[in-house]
């Protein structure tokens, strides 16, 4: 488990400890599991020699058998790919979502979000499947008032810029009578598509491309809200911890104009 985990586990260990003053205790947990079985024909990659290569009529080449093939400048043998054996896989994949508040201190909660998957057959391995265990947000979120929260762990941000994991810390500011919000977060970036940390195995495809540690993520949002119009703006930067160089820099705006009911 990535260092990740283990810092909301032991914040979650802390919180439960802690003295309570007689708030009522809840939590809402949802769990989802369910597997499937799926048979597919993987390929193979052949060759045949480039005297055995039919031209087609639009320039295109082919084996005697039908299949296209692919030859080279120089070699004497051409490319191909024809039908495997049929394979079989069967991916499982459980979900479980646990939200806890009332846990002594007014305005604290803590949520964790978390998914296994694995492949219960020994023929194929389905994509998706490693890391097999991965913490998709876990955090403890402090609002003791309407107008401002603080949250901390492992959480998504997500806007016009998409959607973004990071391990870190996070401060919302509200007007709710002027319909003002401003956020802003930073942390340690996790990998795009993936909410592992980039040196985690499962983003090994990335190869030569894969920073060697963690990026330094940093934003803020801003909105307000009216009946006739909303305005949004956020912006972002990744810094390389390595070399303090900018790996990226970007900002959004929109906006939504309502002038009449049922219009925008």
């Amino acid at each position: 488990m990535s260092p990740g985990p283990r810092r909301v586990g032991a914040i979650l260990a802390v919180v439960l400890l802690l003295p309570t003053v007689g708030l009522a205790q809840g939590y809402r947990l949802r769990l989802d599991a369910g597997v499937q079985s799926i048979r597919f024909r993987g390929y193979q990659l052949d060759s045949v020699p480039i005297s055995d290569v039919d031209t087609l009529s639009d320039g295109s080449l082919e084996s005697s058998d039908g299949f296209a093939v692919d030859c080279g400048p120089v070699v004497p043998y051409c490319s191909f790919f024809r039908p495997g054996a049929e394979r079989s896989s069967n991916p499982l994949v459980a979900a479980a979502d646990l939200t806890l508040w009332g846990l002594g201190i007014r305005g604290l909660r803590v949520r964790v979000n978390g998914r296994f998957a694995t492949d219960l057959s020994d023929d194929a391995e389905w994509p998706g499947t490693e890391p097999a265990l991965q913490l998709l947000e876990g955090f403890v979120e402090y609002a003791a008032a309407p107008t401002w929260s603080v949250r901390g762990g492992r959480q998504i941000q997500t806007g016009r810029l998409g959607y973004y994991g990071y391990d870190g810390g996070r401060l919302v500011l509200r007007a709710p009578k002027a319909g003002l919000e401003a956020t802003a977060y930073v942390g340690l970036g996790l990998a795009r598509g993936a909410l592992v940390p980039i040196t985690s195995p499962a983003a090994n495809p990335l190869g030569e491309y894969r920073p060697a540690e963690s990026q330094l993520v940093a934003g803020a949002t801003a909105s307000w809200i009216s009946p006739i119009v909303e305005l949004n703006g956020e912006y972002q930067r990744e810094v390389d911890r390595s070399s303090d160089y900018f790996t990226s820099e970007r900002i959004a705006l929109s906006g939504t104009l309502r002038p009449v009911a049922r219009v925008s």
